[in-house]
């Protein structure tokens, strides 16, 4: 049993009722409002994902596998457990690859084109 809470003057945000959800952003009816993060930005669908994403989405599932991985080392007893997290995780994967955007070509100029730089409009570097 815990010991008796001595009584302070002073309260916490945490001795009061949870905050409204219109303070988070949803309406009254829980659906997002116009000024909520949903409304500003709303999700992309996993077909128009930019390559990009999708191999910053697979890195770091190589990263979460890793660590079931050590999970199931550390606690041998729930190593089954560990790999059916691992094996969703890869069906997930699988289905977010099957929908997500198509490979570009290596020599497509991607987002980070740069259009031009010091040399632009000089035939070679160096050359005037």
């Amino acid at each position: 049993m815990f010991p008796p809470r001595a009584v302070s003057s002073q309260t916490s945000p945490l001795d009061g009722p949870p905050p409204s959800p219109q303070s988070m952003g949803a309406g009254p009816t829980g659906q997002p409002t116009q000024f909520s993060l949903e409304a500003l930005a709303p999700p992309v669908p996993a077909a128009q994902l930019p390559p990009e994403t999708l191999t910053s989405m697979i890195q770091a599932s190589q990263r979460i596998k890793a660590m079931y991985d050590s999970f199931a080392q550390i606690t041998p007893d729930m190593a089954a457990d560990w790999g059916m997290l691992k094996e969703q995780l890869e069906t997930v994967l699988a289905k977010l690859l099957m929908q997500g955007a198509g490979a570009t070509s290596p020599t497509a100029s991607g987002s980070q084109f740069p259009g031009g730089g010091f040399d632009r409009g000089i035939a070679g570097a160096g050359t005037i």
